[in-house]
């Protein structure tokens, strides 16, 4: 009896290609293809994450824009890319889901990236421990305060 199967397994598709489907196949394509692309020109470097609040500035609200890494930091590729573009746009795990500015502070341990608890909770970080940092190049338009200027970006 194929009483209880699901539609796949009595051979029923519901699911069929229709024009909607069709026209996303090939913006999959594309949006997989530039994704591949960006990670292929991403640096990265592994950091660990400080709960060292006391080595932020005193302002927070300015402080949780940024991340804070030492001048000389053990992250040299992340330090190359701002030295080329002015600026260095940061992400950890698989998939950026909040970006981090950086920018050198003195007194920051070589080794590490500092970050306000709100910055370490948002983005799913426990102090001490290391992690991956890669390069997020697709933000373009950016001032150097993180507003959006020009187009494209909203």
């Amino acid at each position: 009896s194929r009483r209880g199967t699901m539609s796949w397994g009595r051979g029923i598709d519901n699911n069929q290609a229709g024009d909607v489907r069709a026209r996303s196949i090939p913006a999959l394509r594309e949006a997989l293809k530039e994704q591949k692309q960006a990670l292929a020109k991403a640096l990265s470097a592994t950091l660990i994450v400080r709960e060292a609040e006391d080595l932020l500035p005193t302002d927070l609200a300015k402080a949780s824009s940024y991340g804070y890494i030492a001048e000389d930091s053990a992250a040299a590729p992340l330090l190359q890319r701002m030295a080329e573009q002015g600026r260095c746009y940061v992400y950890t795990h698989e998939h950026p889901h909040f970006v981090i500015r950086l920018v050198t502070r003195p007194g920051i341990p070589r080794d590490s990236i500092v970050l306000t608890a709100v910055q370490r909770e948002n983005n799913h970080l426990c102090g001490d421990e290391p992690y991956e940092w890669l390069t997020y190049d697709a933000i373009e338009g950016l001032g150097d305060d993180g507003e959006a200027e020009g187009k494209g970006v909203g």
